[in-house]
């Protein structure tokens, strides 16, 4: 198994709290929502990935699953800069984790938006 379906380790510190997005950014840009639902979810999952190994495909399933196929087959160009960044940075993470499909889907829709922006 690859890290994409065991699951990514996301330790991530920021103002207001683990993973606080400003919900004005989310409704500007869907995406930056996207990713913070997908980071919230990977958390949720390595918090209870203790468990058997056995029971790590179900709850793979009712954490981070669902929002990865959302943010992997991302198709529109993030709405803001702020969106591009994280956008950025997931893919970053991604790419150290081999996970090309997640680094692709990323890394078009901050593109998109920067060339939209030069």
């Amino acid at each position: 198994m690859n890290d994409a379906e065991t699951g990514r380790h996301i330790e991530i510190e920021v103002e207001g709290g683990l993973f606080y997005q400003p919900s004005a950014a989310v409704s500007v840009d869907p995406l930056i929502g996207a990713i913070a639902v997908f980071r919230r979810q990977m958390a949720l999952f390595n918090r209870q990935a203790l468990i058997e190994e056995a029971e790590l495909e179900a709850l793979a399933d009712k954490t981070y699953r669902p929002p990865l196929a959302v943010i992997t087959a991302w198709t529109m160009p993030a709405l803001s800069r702020e969106g591009a960044v994280a956008a950025l940075k997931l893919a970053e993470e991604a790419l150290r984790d081999n996970d090309q499909a997640l680094t692709g889907a990323m890394l078009k829709a901050a593109i998109a938006f920067l060339d939209k922006e030069i």
